[in-house]
């Protein structure tokens, strides 16, 4: 598996696909719910499978020695490579968010109005998860269906992160007992933010996990 990924990273990653990485730093935008961040990784996905399909990539790693299952997983851990280098990004700059930025803008009346939604905090990190493994699962199995003639897979997929990540923001944003509750770092606020972080994580490993086996199993039945 380390010689597939290798092989993604060297073959099917072009360079724009680390601007959309870079755009996790838009979580510093105080006037922007962080979660926003998060969703540009999902877009490279637009620019990946395509570059991936007119190369004819599915053809060329399913004529290397490996399973067309592994040829999926490769790329599955792939693209939750990227997903989780996000984290990587994000995690440094939403604490310059929640212990700069932010402590700064609250000494200002008129500043402090632009502070909107979830800030940095656990519950951000497990809906980020829940939006990716959403994303993997909506994607895979379908895309890898066909191998894929066209961009339906990825527009629906994008379409599904979406809602979710705009129920996010309606959510922690619209409703002030529900802001409260999970921006408070003390009890039971804390106990909210991390049961809403570790479902992210199981969600996240599982949903992508079942999507690899589907995506599998589909691309295994594909005559090429």
């Amino acid at each position: 598996m380390k010689n597939l990924l290798f092989k993604e990273l060297r073959l099917s990653v072009p360079p724009q696909t680390w601007v959309y990485i870079a755009l996790v730093a838009c979580v510093l935008i105080p006037s922007w719910p962080p979660i926003i961040g998060f969703f540009y990784v999902t877009l490279s996905v637009m620019i990946i499978f395509p570059i991936a399909h007119a190369n004819r990539d599915a053809l060329f790693t399913a004529l290397l020695p490996v399973r067309k299952e592994d040829a999926v997983k490769g790329k599955v851990v792939l693209i939750s490579f990227l997903e989780l280098a996000s984290f990587v990004v994000a995690i440094p700059l939403l604490l310059v968010r929640e212990f700069l930025i932010n402590p700064a803008l609250m000494n200002d009346p008129e500043a402090a109005e632009m502070l909107v939604g979830s800030e940095a905090n656990f519950a951000l990190i497990g809906a980020a998860l829940f939006m990716y493994g959403t994303f993997n699962l909506v994607f895979f199995p379908w895309y890898y269906k066909k191998a894929s003639r066209g961009v339906i897979p990825q527009l629906v997929s994008l379409f599904v992160v979406m809602v979710i990540m705009v129920f996010y923001i309606i959510l922690t944003a619209g409703s002030a007992e529900v802001s409260a509750a999970i921006n408070d770092f003390t009890f039971p606020g804390i106990f909210i933010q991390l049961g809403v972080c570790l479902f992210g994580v199981l969600f996240f490993f599982g949903a992508t996990g079942l999507a690899s086996l589907l995506g599998g199993k589909a691309f295994a039945k594909l005559d090429l």
